[in-house]
């Protein structure tokens, strides 16, 4: 075996054992190459790793926890207004694409499934009302359907000045009960504000419900949750018979 080739072998084994040492760094960087950054298959990859997400995510909790408010009767007090309500200068149901070109870079990410759905949220840090507030955009298979102004826990908003104002400009009056949450409802564009001062964080949460498609997947993944509890429910019932 000449020289050349013991070279070539040589070179070849340690490249190999770099890729066996380093096989989760190549093994995300592909991903990251065919998927993007921004995409379920990396964050999911990232996690089975590290068991963290990538980044700063957007959302800690469940994403179901900033839709369900608009199905059913949650006790929520509901006004009507005239007045078209959006989020910022996004469209719903506009492409990721090309609202991403007009948003830039994210500074938070998260991901999430929604029935077998994927669902994503892109993250920006901003100034309001002299406070720090998060703008949330919501995709579901890469269309934006819902929005959200989030104020955290430690925001120094005025958040009864805000509702009072939110509630002149669609209702034309002012809102007397500032701490209970409120849905105010566009039925002729069938869009719905939402806002929710919980003492932890103040919401302000956009949605369109014009897409039976995106309501369906919703009403499905709300109707698994009501199923699995009452599985749960019962399983405890049968075990406390036991006892």
């Amino acid at each position: 075996m000449g020289f050349p080739m013991m070279l070539v072998l040589g070179t070849l084994a340690l490249f190999l054992i770099i890729v066996t040492l380093n096989y989760r760094f190549f093994a995300l960087l592909i991903v990251r190459l065919v998927k993007g950054r921004y995409s379920f298959a990396y964050v999911a990859v990232f996690k089975y790793f590290f068991k963290k997400s990538p980044g700063s995510v957007a959302i800690k909790d469940d994403v179901i926890n900033h839709i369900y408010m608009f199905f059913g009767d949650k006790g929520c007090i509901k006004q009507k207004t005239l007045k078209p309500i959006s989020f910022e200068n996004a469209k719903f149901f506009e492409k990721k694409p090309k609202l991403l070109k007009k948003l830039g870079r994210p500074d938070f990410y998260s991901v999430f499934l929604l029935n077998e759905s994927i669902g994503e949220v892109f993250g920006y840090s901003d100034v309001l009302f002299g406070a720090n507030v998060r703008l949330l955009y919501f995709f579901l298979e890469k269309r934006f359907f819902l929005g959200e102004y989030c104020f955290g826990e430690k925001s120094e908003v005025d958040a009864e000045a805000v509702i009072t104002g939110l509630s002149q400009k669609y209702l034309g009056k002012n809102q007397v009960d500032c701490d209970s949450a409120c849905i105010i409802s566009n039925e002729n564009e069938n869009t719905k504000l939402y806002y929710l001062n919980d003492g932890f964080s103040f919401r302000i949460i956009y949605f369109n419900q014009s897409n039976e498609a995106v309501n369906e997947q919703i009403r499905g993944f709300l109707n698994g949750d009501k199923d699995r509890t009452n599985k749960t429910t019962t399983q405890y019932e049968l075990e406390m018979e036991r006892l």
